[in-house]
């Protein structure tokens, strides 16, 4: 365990201006038939949209963490030098900290988007009063559903989460929750298509690539925050 350094008075709120603020109303996520506070849909999307604004603030909280370790400086490009046999062979103590910081941070993010998108999936679900037979409520069906509902906002939605980099990054966090982390050097052992074990380095993604597709999922989320305004369309 390593002691993580955290950023000064000064350092924080220089990096708050990589944060993307929002402002927004419960009532701009509700439709007008349901405009009433005493209508229980209003309810229901007033506590949605808490919910929500308390992921944004996370997921803001968290990659601007992730942007303060990123920084300090994380050299693994190479992340393995074959005449060494050596892992990270540029680190020094101090690159292993901020490493640990962005890894804790940038998998925070992951799961907090993740957590936004899925809140949205309620909002929209209210909305439009979508029919789920008792399977659970997710981002990406809830797009689906949209298809014959609202084919303009379906069209955006989905605009976004079929890009490349939307992939990616659901990659990245599927693999930080049920697989080796992305930030993790893998064992590096794999069978090919005859079925032959091959032993290799290790698969590893470096810190600037995931950085960049944070960055990108980020700008991503807001986006869909404000199309799924009942005032966006």
């Amino acid at each position: 365990m390593y002691d993580i350094p955290f950023p000064n008075p000064d350092e924080m709120q220089q990096l708050k201006e990589l944060a993307t603020y929002y402002k927004f109303h419960a009532k701009d996520f509700i439709k007008q038939e349901f405009i009433s506070f005493f209508d229980e849909e209003a309810i229901e999307i007033n506590t949605w949209v808490r919910m929500l604004a308390q992921r944004l603030h996370e997921i803001n909280f968290s990659y601007i963490m992730s942007s303060y370790y990123y920084e300090r400086g994380i050299p693994d490009e190479p992340y393995y030098d074959k005449e060494t046999n050596k892992y990270f062979p540029e680190f020094t103590s101090e690159h292993w900290t901020n490493k640990e910081g962005f890894e804790f941070y940038s998998e925070v993010f992951l799961f907090k988007a993740s957590s936004a998108l899925d809140t949205m999936a309620h909002i929209l679900s209210i909305n439009f009063e979508m029919k789920w037979d008792g399977k659970m409520i997710y981002f990406g069906p809830a797009v689906q559903k949209l298809k014959l509902i609202d084919p303009s906002r379906f069209n955006k939605l989905n605009a976004i989460i079929k890009s490349e980099n939307f992939k990616r990054i659901k990659i990245l966090r599927n693999n930080s929750a049920h697989n080796i982390s992305p930030g993790q050097v893998d064992s590096g052992i794999y069978k090919d298509k005859n079925g032959i074990t091959i032993s290799s380095i290790g698969r590893y993604t470096n810190v600037s690539k995931r950085y960049e597709l944070m960055t990108a999922y980020k700008d991503s989320v807001f986006e869909i925050v404000n199309l799924i305004k009942q005032t966006s369309l």
